[in-house]
C-alpha cells in the first residue's frame, strides 16, 4: 500500500511539473482557433488544480498508512 502512495504522491508531482507545458499548449491552441477562449481557460484551471490535488491525496495516503 505504501508503494502505490508513494506512486500516487510521484504522479502528482509529475502532473504539476507538466502543467506549464499543458498551459501553453491550451494558449497556443486558443490562439491558433482550435479552442475556444473559454475551453482554453476550463482546461488551463483543471491542469492546474489536478497536480496539487493528486500530490495532496497521496501525501495524506502516504501519512495515514504511516500512523497505523
Amino acid at each position: 500500500m505504501l508503494i502505490s502512495a508513494a506512486g500516487v504522491t510521484l504522479v502528482g508531482v509529475w502532473l504539476c511539473w507538466l502543467a506549464p507545458y499543458h498551459r501553453m499548449s491550451a494558449e497556443e491552441n486558443a490562439k491558433d482557433g482550435l479552442l475556444t477562449d473559454e475551453e482554453a481557460r476550463r482546461k488551463i484551471n483543471r491542469v492546474a488544480w489536478t497536480g496539487p490535488l493528486v500530490t495532496f491525496l497521496g501525501l495524506a495516503a502516504v501519512g495515514g498508512i504511516l500512523m497505523r
